[in-house]
């Protein structure tokens, strides 16, 4: 039985082991190709990781130079206001005074002495300029 069943056999032997050779040579090329496309992938990975990087840094050095510009103007800001409360309080103290020089009857209008000119020009230059 197995001599009638080997020469049987024996004619599709050949013939199958082309199909297994043509089997083996398509996953060998198969096997190529996709390891030629995981190294292109690969490639590829390490490309868009390395731009990814370039651009966190960019990200980083951005938002370093946005604090950096937030804290200035925080500053500024802060400067800003200390003027503006100089400023309203030296215009509180000098409301009085110019109330009272705007109010003054016209007999007490009339030129100002060397003396007074000179007094009011050195508060003036000791005051920056608000002495009037």
């Amino acid at each position: 039985m197995i001599a009638w069943l080997t020469a049987k056999l024996a004619p599709l032997a050949l013939p199958a082991l082309g199909v297994v050779a043509l089997l083996m040579m398509g996953l060998v090329a198969y096997t190529a190709f996709l390891r030629a496309d995981v190294a292109n992938l690969e490639k590829d990975n390490a490309s868009l990781t390395r731009d990814r990087d370039i651009a966190l840094e960019g990200q980083e050095a951005a938002k370093a130079a946005f604090d950096r510009q937030r804290q200035d103007h925080a500053r500024a800001l802060d400067a800003i206001t200390a003027d503006l409360a100089a400023a309203r309080s030296r215009a509180a103290r000098l409301a009085p005074i110019r109330k009272g020089i705007a109010d003054a009857p016209i007999s007490d209008d009339g030129p100002v002495s060397r003396v007074l000119r000179s007094a009011l020009d050195g508060l003036r230059d000791r005051t920056g300029g608000d002495a009037d």
